[in-house]
């Protein structure tokens, strides 16, 4: 009830991160690039595929996400394989749902599939982190309960007051005059 709006998502994740590290289901490496943007940026090891749907980041940190080994080992090489199929995943309008080259988006977990999608989409990010919450909180973190100012006002004591932080155009001045006649 106290998080902004903004900050719900970002304290879910988290909370999600906290869980895998100490149900040992956390790759550190992986949760360092995904938190670092995919990492990549100066000289390319490896010249760029001339496309020209992919961006030099883009390249750069499918290159970053390659050095990780495991699923990600000869990634690149991968990319480069089936260059239309990616397109697809590219052009999609929710790059999440369509299917990957190489059944890359059923054998990944999803923050393997978080690090491909920041690559390739960074604007599915949001999306790749709510399915990361998904599957290890459930859906119940990702839509957080209703404003209640009755249960608020429950759980305030004297020493524990409410506290307000209002937006332009807020104003609950209403439901504190309901809730004054009420109690």
């Amino acid at each position: 009830r106290s998080l902004f709006e903004k900050d719900k998502l970002l304290f879910s994740l988290l909370l999600t991160v906290k869980m895998l590290g100490h149900d040992s289901e956390l790759n550190h490496a992986q949760m360092m690039l995904f938190f670092q943007a995919g990492g990549g940026g100066g000289i390319l090891s490896r010249p760029k595929p001339q496309v020209v749907w992919m961006s030099d980041a883009m390249w750069s940190r499918i290159l970053e996400a390659e050095k990780l080994g495991g699923m990600f080992e000869g990634l690149a090489t991968k990319f480069e394989q089936d260059l239309p199929g990616w397109q697809k995943v590219f052009d999609s309008d929710i790059p999440t749902e369509e299917k990957w080259p190489g059944g890359l988006h059923e054998k990944m977990g999803p923050l393997e599939r978080g690090l491909i999608i920041l690559a390739i989409r960074p604007d599915g990010t949001v999306r790749i982190m709510q399915e990361m919450i998904r599957a290890k909180l459930g859906d119940r973190f990702l839509s957080p309960p209703p404003f209640s100012l009755e249960s608020c006002y429950a759980d305030s004591k004297p020493e524990v007051p409410l506290l307000f932080v209002l937006t332009m155009g807020a104003d609950p001045m209403s439901e504190l005059m309901n809730l004054a006649v009420t109690k």
